[in-house]
């Protein structure tokens, strides 16, 4: 399966959407902190 295939080419993101997988693992390795640039 490839996301955002389809026959729709003018779906919204276009015809391949980026789908973040690993959001969890950079906020973890960035540990932002509240006030903190």
């Amino acid at each position: 399966m490839m996301a955002g295939h389809g026959d729709d080419i003018n779906a919204v993101g276009g015809p391949a959407r980026h789908i973040p997988v690993l959001l969890a693992e950079v906020l973890e390795a960035l540990s932002p902190k509240a006030g903190e640039v």
